[in-house]
C-alpha cells in the first residue's frame, strides 16, 4: 500500500550490462561481487519501492532486452507486492523467440527504440556497433595494406558495406519478428521514434501506417542528451514540427493512469496511436511521477541526476529503515521540486495535500 506523501509511482528499474546473471534468486548467494546488491538485498530494496507506492517497474538501461537473466527478472519483478505492471524498453534484436516465455513471467508491455523501418537503414539508426563482421574486417584491411591498388581497396569497401547492409537487415528482422511476437502474446507495443531531419522525416506516413491495423502506439520523441550527444541545431525535429507532418486529424487521448509525459492522439479509423514526447522544448519535470534504481543501489529522482546510494544503508546497523528514510528524503524533494516548477509555492498559492 502507498504511504501518504507518495506521489512516485513509476520506478525505472535500470540494468547494466556487466551484471548480467548476478541478480536473480536463481544465483547463488555470494556470486555477485560484494559492491553489488546480492539477490536478496536488491529484492528487499526493489519491494521496499513497491511498498511505498511503485506500482510499474520498467526495466531500462543496457538494453535488458539482450540479457539471460531477464526471464527471472521479470519474474521476480512480477512477483513483488504492489507491483501491478512490469515493462521493459529496448532495441528489440535480444528479444526473437523470447516474448510468450516473458509474457508467461509477467511482462505486460514492451517499448522497442526504432527510428526506421527500412532494414537499409537500420544499422546506422540502431545504435551500438551496428557493423557485421565483413564490415569491421573489410575495414581493417583496406586500412592496413597501403600498397594495394585502387581496385583492391574498393573490393575491401565493398564487402564492407556488404557487411553493414546484411547486419542491419538481420538485426530489422529480428526486431520486428520480436514486435510481432509481441502483438500475438497480448504484450502491450509501443514504438519510441527518433526523428532526426535529413535521415528520417521521409519515413513519418509509414510510421503512423503501422497504427492502421496493429494496436501499436508510436511516439514521436525529441533527440535529447540522456544518451551523451547533443542534436546539431540542424538536426533536431521539435514536437510541434512532427505534428505538422502527420497528415491525419488527430483525436486527443487521455493519458493512462501512472503514464509517461506523451501527448497522446487517436488517427480516426485506427487501431493503434500516436504519442509525442517533447522532452526538450515543453520539459515535464514538474509532473514526473518516476524514480531510477540501479542494479547497483543507486536511487535517483532525475535521469539526469546523480544517485545516493543504498547498499551501505542498507548493511548498515539501523539496516532496512535507515533506507527507507532516505528513500523518503528523496521522494519529498522531488515533490517538492515539482511544486515548485508548478507554482504551488508562490505566496498565497495553496501546496497540495501530499505535501502539506
Amino acid at each position: 500500500m502507498a504511504r501518504a506523501g507518495m506521489d512516485v509511482h513509476y520506478l525505472r528499474f535500470h540494468l547494466h550490462r556487466d551484471t548480467d546473471g548476478l541478480l536473480t534468486p536463481t544465483q547463488r548467494a555470494g556470486a555477485a561481487p560484494a559492491d553489488l546488491p546480492q539477490p536478496a538485498e536488491l529484492r528487499d530494496l526493489l519491494q521496499l519501492m513497491a511498498a511505498r507506492g511503485a506500482c510499474k517497474v520498467r526495466l531500462v538501461g543496457d538494453d535488458p532486452g539482450r540479457r539471460a537473466d531477464l526471464g527471472d527478472l521479470v519474474a521476480m519483478l512480477s512477483g513483488l507486492e504492489g507491483v501491478g505492471e512490469v515493462a521493459l524498453t529496448t532495441q528489440g534484436d535480444g528479444l526473437r523467440g523470447r516474448v510468450s516465455d516473458l509474457s508467461r513471467a509477467g511482462l505486460r508491455s514492451v517499448n522497442f527504440n526504432l527510428d526506421t523501418l527500412r532494414p537499409e537503414r537500420y544499422a546506422a539508426l540502431a545504435g551500438g556497433d551496428g557493423d557485421g563482421g565483413a564490415g569491421r574486417a573489410g575495414r581493417t584491411a583496406a586500412a592496413g595494406r597501403e600498397g594495394h591498388a585502387a581496385a583492391g581497396r574498393e573490393g575491401h569497401a565493398a564487402a564492407g558495406r556488404e557487411g553493414h547492409a546484411a547486419a542491419g537487415r538481420e538485426g530489422h528482422a529480428a526486431v520486428w519478428e520480436a514486435l510481432e511476437e509481441a502483438l500475438g502474446a497480448g504484450v502491450r507495443v509501443k514504438i519510441n521514434c527518433v526523428l532526426r531531419a535529413g535521415v528520417n522525416l521521409d519515413e513519418v506516413d509509414d510510421f503512423v501506417a503501422l497504427t492502421q491495423d496493429r494496436p501499436i502506439e508510436v511516439r514521436f520523441v525529441e533527440w535529447n542528451a540522456s544518451n551523451g550527444q547533443l542534436a546539431a541545431p540542424e538536426d533536431f525535429v521539435p514536437t510541434s514540427a512532427a505534428l505538422a507532418l502527420i497528415k491525419p486529424a488527430l483525436v486527443h487521448r487521455e493519458s493512462e493512469p501512472f503514464a509517461g509525459p506523451a501527448l497522446r492522439f487517436e488517427v480516426p479509423g485506427h487501431i493503434g496511436g500516436l504519442g509525442f514526447i517533447a522532452n526538450v522544448t515543453d520539459h515535464f519535470c514538474a509532473d514526473c511521477n518516476r524514480l531510477t534504481l540501479t542494479d547497483r543501489a543507486d536511487l535517483a529522482s532525475c535521469i539526469f541526476g546523480r544517485g545516493i546510494h543504498l547498499l551501505r544503508l542498507l548493511r548498515s546497523t539501523a539496516g532496512i529503515e535507515s533506507v527507507d528514510a532516505m528513500i523518503d528524503r528523496v521522494v519529498r524533494r522531488k515533490m517538492s521540486l515539482g511544486a515548485r516548477l508548478n507554482g504551488w509555492d508562490t505566496p498565497g498559492a495553496a501546496l497540495p495535500a501530499t505535501l502539506s
